[in-house]
């Protein structure tokens, strides 16, 4: 039998702020946030959703609001 490991998922949102254009990784503190998970990966009863999203944000640096509509690769 061959040896067998498990892997580990990691992902990384980043975003440029529409208002200042700064880069954002909204996947890290302080932007955590579940709904953004569970739309990336989807769950047991639900698939995962990468369009038609309207997942709120506040801009750390200007404090402006954003939403989040979808994902690209």
């Amino acid at each position: 039998m061959k040896d067998s490991v498990i892997g580990e998922v990691s992902f990384d949102v980043k975003v440029k702020c529409p208002h200042c254009n700064e880069n954002l990784s909204i996947n890290q503190y302080p932007y955590d946030n579940e709904e953004l998970g569970v739309n990336l990966f989807g769950g047991y009863d639900n698939p995962a959703k990468w369009s038609g999203l309207a997942i709120e944000y506040k801009c750390v640096y200007c404090e402006k609001d954003f939403t989040l509509t979808g994902f690209e690769i």
